[in-house]
């Protein structure tokens, strides 16, 4: 399959942060400048750049709190929390904890 071929979900899932971004969403709802400096290794213009493309995918819902300041919220969807269970799977493979567990079994 060609990197154009594939479903746009799997294109922002290989994204640097994208895993982060859900598994820190998946606790609740987050203003939008913890939701951008909760990803750790990633500029908050690349973390606002996520929550776009999530946004666009109907992955995560944006909600304004009328101000003075605006405030933006951000949480998942019905279908945000779905990814983010997978997410969370991931982020855990092959984690220090994770290879601790399997060493431990072996």
């Amino acid at each position: 399959m060609r990197r154009s071929d594939e479903p746009p979900v799997w294109r922002v899932f290989q994204r640097r942060g994208t895993i982060s971004l859900l598994n820190n969403l998946r606790a609740g709802p987050l203003r939008s400048a913890d939701a951008e400096s909760s990803v750790p290794f990633v500029d908050k213009a690349i973390a606002y750049r996520r929550l776009k493309e999530l946004r666009e995918l109907g992955l995560v819902e944006r909600h304004l709190e009328p101000g003075p300041p605006i405030e933006a919220w951000y949480e998942l969807s019905e279908e945000g929390e779905r990814l983010a269970r997978a997410a969370e799977i991931l982020e855990s493979f092959g984690s220090p904890s994770e290879k601790n567990q399997q060493s431990a079994v072996a």
